[in-house]
């Protein structure tokens, strides 16, 4: 019986240190403090603030305002020459959002802190799509949102993530806005997902009518307000339990082989030593 208790004991240790140094490689942007640990403080009033892009480039990470264009073009297409009409997304200048303070009355509190990040459709501040691009790729994304102040009606958010090359890698879309934070207990309001294959920028859409990618979706004709908060980022690995495939798969998270070679290993040492102490007594 002891033996038994020795060799689950061993596969917890393993199990809760693997654990614990996966869990450390995720950075977590609050918004309530700059790259270097300083308290931001933030205003209460759009016109008081300036647009968040380059603060966390510290970090790694870069948000930029898209704006939807409709680009027309020729292509060959089975040999023949073609035109065809789409919707590009493009950087602008303006548009991002900026950080408040949760007493602004905007939508408090705030998920943690004081602060997050506001996006409203009626001020310079409300780009309908922006992007976070990450200096090194990440596996594992994740962000706490919520309807912003009145007038809002529960628009959808979507989300899609690309590789170096900018080739769409997956896509997480018509998620509700709720009037609460996030709640991970419903896909519906997820916005965290993982990959093994490379992100390096997440383009994430807002004020969407219904049904469909940023790039194609109908804008909302009416105004909106969205906020988030706590932006956490990391490897695959590094995902926390319950995140789901980017494709809208399983909630497992794979132990690597590396971690069941280290237990077998465990497992064959307690038995040696097992063996040595009836070989012994």
């Amino acid at each position: 019986m002891n033996t038994l208790i020795n060799k689950k004991s061993v596969i917890y240790a393993a199990l809760f240190t693997f654990t614990s140094l996966s869990q450390a490689a995720i950075t977590i942007i609050d918004f309530d403090t700059n790259p270097s640990g300083a308290a931001i403080n933030a205003p209460n009033l759009f016109s008081d603030a300036t647009p968040l892009t380059e603060l966390y480039a510290a970090k790694g990470v870069h948000f930029t305002a898209l704006e939807r264009k409709q680009v027309t073009e020729e292509r060959p297409h089975n040999g023949v020459l073609k035109t065809f009409t789409e919707n590009q997304l493009s950087p602008i200048n303006s548009g991002m959002g900026a950080i408040l303070n949760d007493s602004s009355g905007f939508r408090g509190p705030a998920k943690s802190g004081d602060n997050f990040l506001a996006f409203n459709g009626e001020t310079a501040f409300g780009s309908h799509f922006w992007r976070i691009s990450f200096d090194n790729p990440i596996g594992f994304f994740d962000i706490d949102r919520r309807r912003g102040a009145e007038p809002d009606n529960n628009h959808r958010v979507s989300l899609d993530a690309y590789d170096a090359e900018g080739n769409l890698i997956g896509s997480r879309n018509n998620l509700y806005n709720p009037g609460g934070w996030t709640s991970d207990h419903y896909s519906g309001y997820r916005s965290s997902f993982k990959t093994e294959t490379e992100i390096s920028y997440v383009d994430i859409g807002h004020a969407l009518n219904c049904c469909g990618g940023n790039k194609n979706s109908s804008l909302s004709p009416t105004p909106w307000s969205i906020v988030y908060d706590n932006l956490k980022f990391g490897d695959f690995a590094d995902a926390t339990s319950g995140t789901l495939f980017l494709s809208g798969g399983g909630t497992f998270i794979p132990v690597p082989g590396s971690i069941w070679f280290l237990l077998t290993g465990l497992l064959g040492f307690s038995g040696l030593v097992s063996k040595r102490k009836l070989s012994e007594s």
